[in-house]
Parts: structure tokens; C-alpha cells; sequence
């Protein structure tokens, strides 16, 4: 037991050594393939890879890509809700019930970020497919 856990600590370590350099291997190799006449105009590395042949989307890739526009939706919703009661009479909300606007304000945060999440989820997505 003792020398098979060797052998596989050995193996992972060579695999994480090798696996860094395979990747940027793998960009030279993808240059060297492109056409001078990309190279010419200016191409990025990042804008050949994304040129790649894309990989379909599963099916579960594709439920998530149909129902994220709905999530979005949703999510902008709440956030305008939550933006209308903070702006309501000017702004009352937060003399008359502070820890209340406290909470909005987290959530309003929250939903930001899901937000933000959300949509770079969809671009990823909508790239792939």
C-alpha cells in the first residue's frame, strides 16, 4: 500500500508538471496553423482560439441557456422592485426603518452579482453554441 501511494503521488505531481506546459503548447501550435493573413490583420491568440470548431452544447447546457433570458428577467425585476421602495418618498425609507433599508440594500447587492453571474453564464453559453 505504502509504495502503490508513491507511485500515484509520483504520477500526480508528473501529470500537474506536464499539464502547464501542454496548454501553452498548444497555442504556438494553433498559430503555426493560422494563415499569414490572419497573423497580418492583427489576430490575437485569444481570437484564434475562439475561432476553434465550438463543441455542441449537452442538453443540459442547453435547459440552462433556455431558461437563463427568464432568470435575468426575473432577477432585474426584484432589483427594480427593491430600487423602487428605496427611492419611495425620496428616500424615506432609511430615517424611518433603517435596518430595512439595510436588508434592500444587501439584497440589492446580491442580486447584482447574480446577476452579473447570470449573464456572463449566458455569453459563455451563447459562445458555445
Amino acid at each position: 500500500w505504502l509504495i502503490q501511494s508513491k507511485r500515484a503521488r509520483d504520477i500526480a505531481q508528473q501529470r500537474a508538471a506536464t499539464s502547464p506546459a501542454a496548454a501553452t503548447a498548444a497555442v504556438p501550435a494553433l498559430a503555426s496553423k493560422t494563415s499569414s493573413s490572419e497573423i497580418s490583420a492583427g489576430a490575437t491568440p485569444a481570437a484564434l482560439v475562439a475561432s476553434a470548431p465550438r463543441k455542441k452544447l449537452s442538453y443540459k447546457e442547453q435547459r440552462e441557456l433556455d431558461a437563463l433570458p427568464t432568470q435575468i428577467a426575473s432577477l432585474e425585476d426584484e432589483q427594480k422592485r427593491i430600487t423602487d421602495v428605496l427611492e419611495q418618498d425620496g428616500g424615506a425609507i432609511y430615517s424611518a426603518e433603517a435596518s430595512r433599508a439595510i436588508e434592500l440594500g444587501e439584497r440589492h447587492a446580491q442580486l447584482d452579482a447574480e446577476l452579473m453571474a447570470a449573464l456572463e453564464r449566458w455569453e459563455a453559453l451563447g459562445a458555445s453554441a
